[in-house]
């Protein structure tokens, strides 16, 4: 998350679009990460394809 934060807080880099791939899978920490700016939240073990269809959406135009 702090990565994350930091990220998001400068100004060249606050529009790059964040999937969080994570093994936290709480209501509150997937809150905070959509918060600090997460795009998608997929919790581990995950489906590659759902990965794949994921990238796809946030670097569509």
């Amino acid at each position: 998350m702090t990565l994350l934060r930091r990220v998001k807080a400068q100004q060249t880099t606050r529009y790059l679009p964040f999937i969080m791939l994570t093994t936290e899978d709480s209501d509150q920490i997937k809150r905070e990460g959509f918060e600090a700016g997460a795009r998608v939240w997929l919790t581990k073990p995950f489906e590659p394809l759902k990965l794949l269809d994921n990238v796809y959406k946030v670097v569509q135009p």
